[in-house]
């Protein structure tokens, strides 16, 4: 009977431990939980603070200026990704309503640089819904590159939207990184909300 006893006290205290071990876990998984979502509203509220309001945007040439460099920038690491290794590279910048996505220029497709792959404007793409995106002529499977500024907060700071597409669900991106330029280059200050499909 004491023996009984005993074992019923240890399975009781093993019990205990369990309980403030798993309360232990839950408390630290919330408080974690918790900071991160301090840390994400600290920093909404400090891109908030950034906007000036009433906000005038500078004049349409040097508007298009920047946001041609911004999407250099961001299009040379796109386009340096090591995920990506088809050898054409539909080039987009942005898309409207409708969906249908907006050609570069040439000018604009050569001052990217030097890259091993063929850039091509996204006009000259052909899509499947079964073999996705590829090449017209050779039928090649190829991907496309897109980047669009979603709206200017400033001067010099534009939340953007970015994607690599192989075909209907089959792509990646980021929508609404934030991105500054600070007299010399853009910088990333905000990753944007990362999509996979």
């Amino acid at each position: 009977m004491a023996s009984e006893v005993h074992e019923i006290k240890g399975r009781s205290v093993h019990s205990s431990k369990r309980f403030v071990v798993l309360c232990v876990v839950v408390a630290f998984a919330v408080l974690v939980v918790a900071f991160s979502t301090v840390r994400r509203k600290t920093k909404e509220i400090e891109l908030s603070t950034h906007n000036t309001f009433p906000y005038s945007p500078p004049d349409d040439a040097a508007r298009a200026k920047l946001q041609e460099s911004l999407y250099t920038h961001i299009l040379k690491g796109m386009l340096s990704d090591p995920h990506c290794k088809e050898r054409v590279r539909f080039i987009a910048l942005g898309f409207d309503k409708g969906g249908t996505r907006f050609d570069p220029t040439r000018e604009f497709i050569d001052q990217l640089g030097k890259f091993p792959m063929v850039l091509r404007p996204v006009s000259e793409a052909g899509f499947s819904r079964y073999d996705g995106i590829y090449t017209r002529d050779t039928q090649e499977p190829a991907i496309i590159h897109s980047v669009m500024v979603l709206r200017w907060i400033d001067d010099t700071t534009a939340a953007v939207a970015l994607s690599n597409v192989r075909g209907d669900l089959s792509g990646f991106g980021e929508s609404d990184a934030v991105y500054h330029f600070n007299g010399e280059e853009w910088e990333l200050i905000m990753p944007g909300q990362r999509w996979l499909s």
